[in-house]
């Protein structure tokens, strides 16, 4: 018997064979099964059909003949593949055949989580806050052996017609037609809509694709008084003057973020000079190192698609360094908030103040918690703690007269954000932050050149 490709399939298990179907012996198995060849795919398909491309006119002679050959390249393996695959449907055929009697198989698989115990480093204590607490927490488990028995009770079989490896043979083409948002891709558009409209016009309707020309091109939106922006990338670290940690019942006592450094002279503010800049106690200062500000550039969609598209920005400025000085109390931490999954998947990003460095040591139950509180047999695992820091955009913008024009925005799609605008400066670590320590006429150092016009805010 010849004419056709077969699968036996036995729970899961396929063999493809071309010409006779067969079958595979399986120790396992002891019942047989009878084949039905009275099933034969069709031995052939209709010859594929000629694409239906209408020719562009002289008023598209400035689109590179290189682009439109590629176009209708695509086009034609577009409708060719089309039509394969539906041949290959309708000329497909699956039967089962029941054995009399049932077989058992079993499979083995190494569980390596097995028994498995938690022990905490180091071990607990708890302070005043009345929460547990270790610095993390090492998993153990046993790797073990085990069985899983099934039930094999017929034999699955999958018939194809010899020509289905036509499908994947078929040369796909290598060209790019047009790069996103260039010219060509913008004269391609006005293209694809008169040959859409040539199609559309044809009676009886054509057997071919509209293919589009599978490059983006950006709509036109509504002007706005400003544009919108945020600011992303870069780096980011943070100065500040180290000051007692509270110990003992002052810890839940004292708000850290309330404590003064100790002047190193009585009666003046302490200052140190970074990258040029005088820094004064007792303010915390942001650097910003190659921010890059992406501006609204307008809705980005495929040439054909219906939607309105999906937002699209684009880079315009990086300073090398911005600066921002401010109180410990005023610093933001952002924390993030998902729901739902796939497309229905949102997020909403938390903007609020009250992060204190002395958290990156011994963190306070309130911020580690978060907004939804900590549970009252919370452990609090230090090493866990990793918050993410936030820095005003109102004050980036009033401290280094940048950016005044801009509507500030938080990327991504189905996002969405409370409280102030903010720069997402990443998740802090404490090698970010830097202690800072008078400086003397003798001592001072230039590690950076700020950028020209920049303005730091004494904070009294």
């Amino acid at each position: 018997m010849s004419g056709k490709r077969s699968s036996v399939c036995v729970i899961g298990m396929c063999v493809v064979a071309g010409g006779l179907a067969q079958t595979t012996s399986n120790p396992m198995v002891e019942a047989t099964s009878t084949v039905p060849f009275s099933i034969t795919p069709a031995p052939s398909h209709p010859p594929i059909p000629t694409p239906n491309i209408p020719a562009l006119p002289s008023e598209f002679s400035n689109l590179p003949p290189s682009v439109v050959s590629c176009w209708d390249a695509h086009a034609n393996y577009s409708s060719a593949s089309y039509f394969l695959a539906n041949q290959l449907y309708s000329s497909s055929n699956f039967t089962f055949s029941e054995w009399s009697t049932t077989s058992y198989s079993f499979s083995t698989w190494i569980n390596e989580y097995y028994g498995c115990s938690t022990t905490l480093l180091p071990s607990l204590t708890t302070l005043c806050d009345g929460y547990p607490r270790a610095s993390t927490a090492v998993s153990s488990c046993k790797t073990v052996v085990e069985t899983y028995t099934f039930t094999l009770s017929g034999t699955g079989i999958y018939y194809t017609p010899e020509w289905s490896t036509e499908l994947q043979n078929l040369p796909s083409p290598t060209c790019t037609i047009a790069s996103d948002f260039g010219p060509e891709c913008s004269g391609l558009k006005d293209a694809y809509n008169w040959r859409k409209t040539q199609l559309q016009s044809q009676v009886p309707t054509p057997t071919g694709s509209i293919q589009g020309p599978e490059c983006s091109v950006l709509n036109s939106v509504a002007p706005s008084a400003k544009p919108t922006c945020y600011l992303e990338g870069g780096s980011w670290e943070g100065y500040y003057w180290p000051k007692p940690i509270p110990t003992g019942s002052a810890f839940c006592e004292v708000n850290g973020t309330d404590i003064t450094a100790t002047p190193t002279i009585p009666g003046q503010a302490n200052t140190a000079v970074i990258s040029g800049l005088t820094l004064t106690s007792p303010s915390v200062y942001h650097f910003l190192r190659n921010a890059t500000l992406q501006t609204f550039a307008g809705r980005a969609s495929s040439i054909g698609e219906i939607s309105s598209g999906d937002v699209a920005f684009s880079s315009s400025t990086s300073p090398p360094l911005l600066v921002v000085s401010q109180r410990e109390s005023d610093i933001l931490t952002i924390f993030r908030n998902c729901a739902g999954s796939g497309r229905r998947r949102a997020c909403t990003f938390h903007a609020s103040p009250g992060f204190s460095i002395a958290d990156l040591e011994t963190v306070r139950a309130s911020e580690y918690c978060g907004r939804w509180g900590c549970y009252s047999s919370e452990t609090i695992f230090q090493d866990d703690y990793k918050a993410t820091i936030g820095v005003a955009m109102s004050e980036i913008v009033a401290q280094n007269k940048v950016f005044s024009d801009c509507a500030w925005t938080t990327p991504g799609a189905k996002i969405r954000s409370t409280g102030p605008p903010a720069y997402n400066g990443g998740r802090i670590k404490a090698e970010d932050w830097h202690k800072l320590t008078v400086t003397t006429a003798a001592a001072i150092e230039s590690r950076e050149t700020a950028a020209p016009g920049m303005s730091v805010q004494k904070m009294v």
